[in-house]
């Protein structure tokens, strides 16, 4: 470039030196004569080396140019070289966070086998535990049973019978099946016998309560009889209870009326009596006064007006001792009337009296029956409860048998529960084996394509770093022919698809090393539960 700038300098000046001869030979002649023929010749040749250079530079200015275009071109080229490299990468980059997430599912998977593992050693522990426990309890509990049979047939010598067959929990279950199975047989014997003897004592209660049933009947017959006995003497004491109770009220009408009457007789005697105290003197001063007028009158006139006078007076006299004739007369009767019905409470109180003692001795008569009844129930009673008796012993021995059947056979269910608890144990056991085996066998498979998608990877990988070293080849020439500080691109570009094949194999060479330790380790713990 700088080359370039000096020879657009050098070409300036010829041309402003062509330019400026023409003012200097039009202004005057004496410049032209002073100049030499020689000074013309070698301003001409000059001329001439000058349209030679500037043709020179003009062809290497046009090569230039031609080069310049090219490289365009080529640097055209490498920026779409570049973008397909940063699309690829950025495939790549996708298919190796895609890598990245199997990898961390590989990680989760292996880090659930591992949880698996433990999971299914602790469960073989636990079972192998749960097991032993089970066989103790099995033992245990026949123990138990045939100690409780024991009073029928001693099941305990020997011990439990063994299999030639069977060893561990299976030989124990063979063991507690038979002890079952032959304590089961003797207490069916001794049922039937238990049967028999209670068909026989059925019959004989039977009989008994035939028997009782006539007694009962007998004894309900004379209750009935000494019922309707006692319903017909309540009914008459009830009777003549109201019969009482009817003169009680009546004699309590008649004393209510018999002291009012009383009570206003008395008033009205204390009231006359009261009267004729208070007239007592008026009546003889009255008296006094009168036979002294009629004597001082009959002494000093004799006239007919005093005579009537005192004729009257008289005659109101004796209208008063009429009338406390009458009043005493009326108290003389009020006083017998009172006496009479005196009389008659006396009576009616002795009837009261005998109407009690009747029912005193009615209401004990009633007391003798009621005891009478009472004994008589309390002898049926003593039948019926010596009948219940009887038929709660021949209970009690069948629900002795039927409480040590149901016992044996809880020991029994509970014996064939654990049995079956051990069985689906043992059953999870070889599911949890298959499942692992399963998950290693799809483990596996992942790898296998993980391994072909690698495979897969490095191809397209060698692909685009050939394409890359193809394209290297003339940006290597580029760069030498012409200095770094024209093009600085192509200098400045990095060799990604390289580093990220590199990081690619590295990370499925660490995927597939880490997958295959950890299908190793479930591998070692499926087998290690299956020799469990």
């Amino acid at each position: 470039m700088a080359g370039g700038v000096d020879d657009d300098a050098v070409l300036s000046d010829v041309e402003e030196e062509d330019n400026s001869p023409v003012p200097i030979v039009i202004g005057t002649r004496s410049s032209t004569e002073d100049v030499s023929i020689e000074r013309f010749r070698e301003l001409v040749a000059e001329l001439d080396r000058e349209r030679q250079a500037r043709e020179v530079l003009e062809k290497s200015k046009s090569e230039l140019q031609l080069s310049f275009n090219r490289l365009k071109a080529l640097a055209h080229e490498a920026i779409k070289k570049r973008d397909e490299c940063s699309r690829s990468n950025e495939k790549l980059s996708k298919e190796l966070a895609e890598v990245v997430k199997e990898k961390d599912e590989l990680l989760k998977q292996k880090d659930d086998f591992v949880k698996e593992l433990e999971e299914s050693v602790k469960a073989k522990d636990l079972s192998r535990s749960e097991i032993g426990i089970a066989a103790q309890m099995l033992v245990t509990g026949i123990e138990k049973i045939s100690g409780k049979v024991n009073h029928f047939k001693n099941f305990m010598a020997g011990g439990l019978p063994r299999s030639e067959k069977y060893t561990g929990l299976p030989d124990v279950a063979y063991g507690v099946i038979k002890r079952t199975n032959e304590i089961v047989e003797e207490l069916v014997t001794q049922i039937e016998l238990a049967t028999k003897s209670r068909n026989e004592a059925q019959e004989q209660m039977e009989q008994r309560n035939y028997e009782i049933a006539i007694e009962l009947s007998e004894l309900e017959a004379k209750i009935s009889g000494l019922r309707d006995e006692v319903s017909k003497r309540t009914s008459v004491i009830k009777g003549l209870g109201k019969s009482n109770e009817k003169k009680d009220v009546m004699i309590a009408g008649l004393k209510t009326e018999l002291i009012e009457k009383q009570s206003n007789y008395e008033e009205k005697l204390r009231i006359l009596e009261s009267q004729m105290d208070s007239q007592r003197p008026l009546l003889v001063n009255q008296l006094s006064h009168v036979l002294k007028i009629h004597y001082h009158i009959c002494g000093t006139i004799k006239a007919g007006a005093i005579e009537n006078t005192i004729k009257q007076s008289q005659i109101e006299i004796i209208e008063l001792q009429h009338t406390v004739d009458e009043l005493r007369a009326e108290s003389s009767l009020l006083k017998e009337n009172i006496e009479a019905q005196a009389k008659e409470l006396l009576q009616s109180k002795q009837k009261l009296e005998e109407l009690e003692e009747k029912e005193r001795v009615a209401n004990e008569n009633v007391e003798g029956l009621m005891m009478d009844i009472a004994a008589a129930e309390e002898e049926i009673t003593r039948w019926k409860v010596a009948a219940q008796q009887e038929a709660a012993a021949g209970k009690a021995v069948e629900e002795d048998y039927l409480a040590q059947l149901t016992t044996i056979r809880q020991d029994l269910e509970e014996a064939k529960q654990s049995v079956t608890e051990t069985e689906k144990k043992l059953k999870f056991k070889e599911e949890t084996a298959a499942a692992a085996m399963s998950a290693r066998d799809a483990a596996e498979t992942s790898l296998k394509l993980a391994d072909t998608r690698g495979a897969r990877l490095r191809e397209r990988v060698e692909e685009l770093t050939s394409q890359l070293e193809e394209f290297d080849t003339p940006k290597r020439l580029i760069i030498h022919r012409f200095p770094p500080n024209r093009f600085p691109i192509l200098v400045l570009q990095v060799d990604y698809p390289s580093i990220l094949a590199q990081s690619i194999e590295q990370l499925v060479f660490e995927k597939s090393r880490m997958a295959i330790k950890a299908f190793d380790f479930v591998a070692g713990g499926v087998d290690s539960c299956q020799d469990g």
